[in-house]
C-alpha cells in the first residue's frame, strides 16, 4: 500500500532538507534508547500539555538564515541615530530595546516609524522555513503542540504549508479570541506582517499586551515548556518561572530548556 500524499509530502521535503540545511535531520538507530527528558515530553504531547516557547535561536539555522537580536540593531542604528539627530557612534553596542526605549523617551511620536524599518531590515515575512520551523509546524498538525513564539517572523507559518496545513500567527487581541481557519501560533512580541503590533522597548517586552502575558503565563503554568533558542526573556515568563519553580519540582512536572 502506498504512502497518502501528506505523509510523502513530509517524507520528500524531510529528504530534501536533510541534504540542504546545516541543521539537518539525522535518525537514531531504534537500538537507541531515547532520553529520559524526551520520553517526558512525548507523554507531554500524548496528553496535549506540551508548549513550545520560540525564540530567534530557531530562525537562525539554514536556509532560514535569520538574524540575531544585536544583528537587527546593528541593521537599525543609522536610522535611530538620524531619528535622533544624533552621532551614529552614540549608539554603538545598544541593543535595539535600548534604542527604541531612547526614541520612546524623547520622539514617541515617532515609535511606530521605527517599528515600520525594524521589520525591513531582514525579509521577516518570506524567510525560507528550516528545520526547526518544519518540526514545530509538524508538532501543530499533529496536535501534539501548542506553540508561543517571541519571533516577528513567519517561518513556522510557512513551514505550515509546506506540510499542507494552514498556521495563523496571533498578534493582536482581536486575533486572539476569533475563531481561526488555521492553527494558532501565538507571537507575544509581535509579527512582522503587521509592524505596529512589535514589542521594541524594553518596557514592551516585559510587559507586553495583555492578551499575550495571559497566554504565555497560561502556557507556562499548564504544561510542559519548553523553551527553544530563546535568549533573555521579558519579565512575564521570568517573574512565573522564578515563583513556579519550586512547586514543578515538587511535583515533578517536566520543564526542559533547550537553547
Amino acid at each position: 500500500m502506498g504512502l497518502s500524499s501528506p505523509q510523502q509530502t513530509d517524507l520528500n521535503f524531510l529528504d530534501s532538507l536533510r541534504s540542504t540545511t546545516v541543521a539537518a535531520y539525522k535518525p537514531a538507530p531504534l537500538s537507541k534508547i531515547p532520553d529520559a527528558r524526551c520520553v517526558q515530553l512525548v507523554e507531554s504531547a500524548k496528553q496535549g500539555r506540551l508548549v513550545l516557547y520560540l525564540g530567534a535561536g530557531v530562525s537562525v539555522a539554514e536556509p532560514a538564515g535569520g538574524p540575531k537580536g544585536q544583528d537587527v540593531a546593528k541593521a537599525v542604528r543609522p536610522f535611530v541615530a538620524e531619528m535622533l539627530g544624533i552621532d551614529e557612534d552614540e549608539l554603538d553596542g545598544a541593543s535595539l530595546e535600548k534604542m527604541a526605549q531612547r526614541v520612546a523617551d524623547e520622539i514617541s511620536e515617532r515609535l511606530d516609524e521605527l517599528r515600520s524599518h525594524a521589520v525591513k531590515v531582514f525579509d521577516f515575512q518570506r524567510i525560507e522555513p528550516n528545520f526547526g520551523h518544519v518540526a514545530v509546524a509538524l508538532l501543530l498538525r499533529e496536535g501534539l503542540a501548542q506553540v508561543v513564539s517571541a519571533n516577528w517572523d513567519c517561518g513556522v507559518e510557512r513551514a505550515g504549508l509546506l506540510v499542507e496545513i494552514r498556521i495563523d500567527g496571533v498578534a493582536r487581541l482581536p486575533e486572539s479570541i476569533q475563531s481561526l481557519s488555521g492553527l494558532p501560533i501565538y507571537k507575544v512580541h509581535g509579527c512582522a506582517t503587521r509592524p505596529l503590533t512589535i514589542a521594541l522597548t524594553q518596557n514592551e517586552i516585559d510587559e507586553p499586551q495583555t492578551w499575550a502575558i495571559s497566554r504565555a503565563q497560561a502556557a507556562l503554568t499548564s504544561g510542559s515548556v519548553v523553551f527553544i533558542g530563546l535568549g533573555t526573556p521579558g519579565a512575564y515568563v521570568q517573574e512565573p518561572v522564578a515563583e513556579l519553580k519550586d512547586t514543578w519540582i515538587a511535583q515533578a512536572p517536566t520543564f526542559a530548556s533547550w537553547t
